[in-house]
């Protein structure tokens, strides 16, 4: 009879304890948006002033100011000004918005593939990885091409356990949404494509029917950006403005850090403690386990993109190897860190028990 006490005690107490954990979980993701606020009233940078000379023309002369650059982002950026105006913080509301929803987005495709504490984790990565801190408030497309590739995942793995052929058109609707928004971004494209055969293979007639119809949905969204994206084939000169990318620059991708040393320590410790909670949650109720095929997928969203990116800037005269191009990567390597974290905090936690 007190054996039974003491575990209707200690179920009693655990939807308390879990609440307290998802504060904490809470608490560190709050933490990690706010590093972006840092610079949020600073002078708008060339690229930026750039985005509001685009937009200073009216609706109308949006489409003539376009260089190379697909212009979704700037009819969002004018429709916006209409109602918060063209102050530095204005500019950049968009963007905080859709890194926002980026994040949400990445928690729930993290939800289809671990339990909430990997993906709480991997929200978190996301939230202070250096790319995203410096994009959540720039007024350029890049918040808006990184929520596109987020919802293409989220998408992608929601494909896995449906045959829904609006699903996969959807799929292919939010694979075209990331080039309109920056045709760098199209270097995720094969990622999501051998990810979705990796999740379909099993079921090979519904694959090739929901990928024809994801293929036809992307042509028929993409069909408009194609005399845009010719020219941007023929300037491919223009895209020389860095130098070629060393190994260096290829691993600093991967730190979800800062480059500041204060701001280093600051995401440090809030990856700290949440590593610490969930090796806490995995002691109680031991539920933390990554399996093969998930780790696959994380890999080839994390490597695919980037290594496509910096043979192109390496190989070819096109050197466009720059941190911001890096951001369409940052999912994966989010989910990739989560999956490290988590399985550190696995280990703790069974180190401890023992």
């Amino acid at each position: 009879m007190r054996t039974t006490h003491v575990k209707l005690q200690t179920e009693g107490l655990r939807p308390t304890r879990d609440r307290l954990f998802y504060l904490i979980y809470l608490l560190a993701l709050a933490a990690s948006v706010s590093l972006w606020f840092l610079a949020i009233r600073s002078p708008l940078w060339v690229d930026e002033t750039y985005s509001y000379w685009q937009i200073s023309a009216g609706f109308s002369g949006i489409l003539a100011r376009q260089i190379i650059s697909f212009p979704a982002y700037s009819y969002i950026l004018w429709f916006s000004t209409k109602f918060i105006g063209t102050s530095e913080i204005a500019l950049r509301i968009p963007s905080i918005l859709a890194v926002l929803g980026a994040a949400y987005l990445l928690y729930l495709a993290a939800r289809e593939l671990f339990e909430s504490d990997i993906a709480f984790i991997a929200a978190i990565v996301f939230c202070i990885h250096r790319i995203v801190v410096f994009e959540a408030i720039d007024a350029r497309p890049y918040a808006f091409a990184i929520l596109a590739v987020n919802a293409a995942i989220l998408v992608m793995l929601r494909l896995r356990r449906t045959d829904s052929n609006w699903l996969a058109a959807l799929f292919g609707f939010l694979a075209a949404c990331i080039i309109w928004f920056h045709f760098t971004f199209a270097t995720i494209l094969p990622a999501l494509i051998l990810c979705f055969f990796i999740t379909k293979f099993r079921d090979r007639k519904t694959m090739w029917r929901q990928f024809g119809i994801a293929a036809a949905a992307f042509a028929l969204a993409l069909l408009p950006a194609i005399p845009r994206f010719l020219y941007v084939l023929r300037a491919s000169g223009t895209l020389v403005y860095e130098q070629p990318p060393t190994l260096m620059n290829l691993a600093g991708t991967f730190a979800p850090g800062w480059p500041w040393v204060a701001l280093g320590v600051i995401a440090l410790v809030i990856l700290a403690v949440t590593a610490l909670v969930a090796a806490v949650r995995t002691r109680s109720v031991s539920r933390i386990h990554v399996q093969g095929q998930p780790i696959l997928l994380c890999l080839c969203l994390a490597l695919i993109p980037i290594l496509i990116l910096y043979g192109v800037s390496v190989g070819t005269s096109i050197h466009t190897f720059d941190f911001r191009h890096c951001l369409d990567a940052v999912p994966g390597i989010a989910l990739c860190w989560a999956m490290l974290l988590a399985s550190c905090a696995r280990a703790f936690s069974d180190c401890f028990s023992a």
